[in-house]
């Protein structure tokens, strides 16, 4: 890791050194394993990653000591309690991947009933503001397959099959009122 924090400054805008993707993002979000086994998977693959976490779970007596100590097993740094109607926590999450640190996210949530639910658009928020900060973040989409107890993960059908190539994000423009 550089000076930076594993950026590198090229022509005014930071530019991250780490190959490692700025955004992770794990869906669908059903089961409480999907963490640990996400956490396992990056840690397979030498990827450190902060979480963002529910804050009840993070706040949790047991729980929050729970997932603290299997995150430093496998290598992570600590997670961010993220509120989802909070932006301050999302900022956080910005000043995290700005300074070279990856990301994972369930960008559904935490309702746990529903496999096919929509994303929150936090994590479109965030990765607007990275491309505002860095030009276009890597970003990793993976897929969970709740067919067994345990959940398998897989990258992404549309992204190449292994995780040294990664999707670049930029959302559309919104229009501005003299187009509309």
């Amino acid at each position: 890791m550089n000076a930076t924090g594993g950026l590198e400054i090229a022509s005014g805008r930071a530019v991250r050194a780490d190959p490692s993707p700025a955004l992770i993002l794990a869906r669908p979000h059903v089961s409480l394993w999907d963490g640990p086994a996400v956490a396992a998977w990056l840690a397979r693959r030498r990827i450190r990653a902060t979480f963002a976490l529910d804050p009840e779970y993070a706040s949790h007596p047991l729980l929050g000591k729970l997932i603290r100590s299997y995150l430093r097993c496998t290598g992570h740094p600590p997670f961010v309690p993220l509120d989802s109607s909070c932006p301050f926590a999302i900022r956080t999450l910005l000043n995290q991947v700005s300074a070279g640190r990856s990301i994972v996210l369930f960008p559904q949530g935490t309702g746990l009933c529903r496999a096919e639910r929509p994303d929150n658009n936090g994590w479109q928020w965030l990765a607007d503001r990275l491309a505002d900060r860095m030009g276009r973040p890597p970003i990793l989409e993976l897929t969970l397959s709740h067919a067994t107890p345990w959940p398998r993960i897989q990258i992404k059908k549309n992204q190449a099959p292994h995780v040294g190539c990664l999707v670049q994000f930029r959302s559309q423009p919104t229009s501005s009122r003299s187009e509309r």
